[in-house]
């Protein structure tokens, strides 16, 4: 657009810009696609992405940054356009939580499940490779839970929004250290007892086998477990 064809009068082109206005039956469709489709793509891109905020908040985020911007920037895109584009992103939205209000399948598949991370102190292996968490990663957030050994959990869940909750044990039993190898002080003066356990998912040991009966893993190390404080 040349700057001669600008003029602070014009209320054609600042509210309708240099579309008709019926181009703004074609936002509304245009929008509302986009919109699933956003939602669709940070479903499947997994729980982590969306750890700090529900995927209904981060997609009508990005939506409107979207809607607006380009309003701003570009004299020939009208703000009516961009006004158009903000009250489809409320009403997908509203529609959206309505459905998963009234329907739990849809929710499910929109939102996401919970998933059990670590089950009476042994990691789901196969899970968490799913999920493309490392164990560094597991450990560190059950570090920040004040956990020093897996006895201490009794069930440690990954929400549908990709946040961690745990469930602690009431009466923690020896389990396996997640105290950081790159930390060999304080990992050697844990408290170790007789019970040997799967250093990878921290399964106990029985009847002496070669290969975890979990996991598959063949190297085992001592239980942790934490002294009794005296009164």
């Amino acid at each position: 657009m040349k700057k001669e064809d600008i003029h602070i009068g014009d209320w054609d082109r600042i509210l309708f810009g240099e579309g008709p206005p019926a181009y703004l039956l074609e936002v509304v469709v245009r929008v509302a696609l986009v919109y699933l489709l956003i939602f669709i793509s940070i479903r499947f891109m997994g729980k982590r992405l969306i750890a700090e905020m529900a995927r209904a908040d981060l997609v009508a985020r990005v939506s409107l940054a979207a809607a607006v911007g380009l309003a701003i920037q570009r004299p020939g895109r009208g703000i009516l356009v961009s006004a158009v584009i903000v009250m489809v992103i409320i009403f997908v939205g509203r529609l959206l939580a309505v459905l998963v209000f009234k329907n739990r399948h849809f929710e499910s598949a929109f939102q996401g499940k919970y998933s059990t991370l670590v089950n009476d102190g042994v990691i789901d292996i196969k899970l968490i490779n799913k999920l493309l968490i490392t164990k560094e990663r597991l450990f560190a957030a059950l570090r920040e839970e004040n956990i020093r050994h897996l006895g201490q959990v009794q069930r440690f869940y990954m929400e549908a929004d990709g946040k961690f909750s745990l469930v602690s044990q009431e009466n923690p039993a020896p389990g396996l250290s997640i105290i950081p190898e790159w930390d060999p002080g304080l990992r050697e003066s844990q408290q170790k007892s007789d019970t040997q356990l799967c250093s990878t998912c921290g399964t106990l040991q029985t009847t002496n086998p070669i290969v975890c009966i979990h996991c598959g893993n063949n190297h085992w190390e001592p239980a942790i477990y934490l002294p009794k404080k005296v009164d």
